[in-house]
């Protein structure tokens, strides 16, 4: 996948509103991919970051923060 196309598809994911809200996301340079952090307050929020269809042969990783416990605090 191109840096262009796979921007283009993280964007997508970022912007999915039937995800939880994305408080931070940033893309990669010298390889496709980036980085979002996610307001989650439930295990079918945190399951729906995994069960999504944007990011199909990507690595999805799903870790909690331990100090950001809220939008605010991040």
């Amino acid at each position: 996948m191109s840096p262009q196309d796979a921007n283009r598809v993280f964007n997508q994911f970022v912007a999915d509103r039937t995800l939880p809200p994305p408080i931070f996301h940033d893309h990669f340079i010298g390889r496709p991919g980036g980085l979002a952090i996610f307001f989650v307050e439930s295990l079918r929020q945190r399951d729906s970051l995994l069960d999504q269809g944007h990011l199909v042969g990507w690595e999805v990783e799903v870790r909690p923060l331990v100090f950001s416990a809220s939008p605010s605090a991040f």
